[in-house]
C-alpha cells in the first residue's frame, strides 16, 4: 500500500493476511499470546500480594505497640498543656490591661507620623513640580536660542555660497 488507508501494517515488516485463514490464524496466535501475558501478571500479582500479607503480619503488633505508645504520650501532654494554658490565662489577664493602653498610644503615634508624611510628600511633590515647571521652561529658550543661531549661521553659510 502507499502507507496511508492501511493502518500502518508494513511497520510490521510483514506482508498483510491473504485470506481468512491466515487472519484466524494470526488471531489465535494473538489470544494464545495474551493469555500468556495475563497467566504471568496473575502470578505476579499472588506473589506480590503474599509478600504485602506478610509485611503485614509484621508490622501489626509493631503498629499496635505505637498506638499504645502515642495514646499514653497523648495523654501526659495533653495533661501538661491544660496546665499551661491555666497559668497562661491568668498571666494573660494582667498583661491584656497594659497591652490594650500600649497599643492605643502606639496606635495614636502612628497616626500623627503618617499625617506628617502625607504633608512633606505633597511639598515635596509641588517644590518638585515647580522645578520641573522651571528646568522645562529653560529646556525651551535654550532649544529656541540654538535654532535661532542654527538659522543664522544657515543664511550666513548660503551667502558666502
Amino acid at each position: 500500500g502507499d502507507g496511508m488507508g492501511d493502518g500502518g501494517s508494513e511497520g510490521l515488516g510483514r506482508e498483510p493476511p491473504q485470506n481468512d485463514t491466515e487472519i484466524q490464524q494470526i488471531q489465535a496466535a494473538f489470544v494464545r499470546h495474551a493469555g500468556g501475558l495475563r497467566a504471568e501478571f496473575l502470578m505476579q500479582l499472588e506473589a506480590h500480594e503474599t509478600a504485602v500479607r506478610a509485611l503485614l503480619s509484621q508490622l501489626a503488633p509493631r503498629l499496635r505497640s505505637y498506638q499504645a505508645d502515642h495514646s499514653s504520650g497523648i495523654g501526659s501532654h495533653e495533661r501538661s498543656l491544660s496546665a499551661l494554658l491555666i497559668s497562661y490565662d491568668t498571666e494573660q489577664a494582667a498583661l491584656g490591661g497594659e497591652y490594650d493602653g500600649t497599643e492605643a498610644n502606639h496606635r495614636s503615634e502612628l497616626g500623627v507620623i503618617r499625617s506628617q508624611h502625607l504633608q512633606a510628600l505633597s511639598g515635596a511633590r509641588e517644590s518638585y513640580l515647580g522645578e520641573l515647571a522651571g528646568l522645562m521652561e529653560e529646556y525651551r529658550n535654550r532649544v529656541s536660542e540654538l535654532k535661532q543661531s542654527f538659522m543664522l549661521k544657515h543664511e550666513v553659510s548660503l551667502l558666502e555660497i
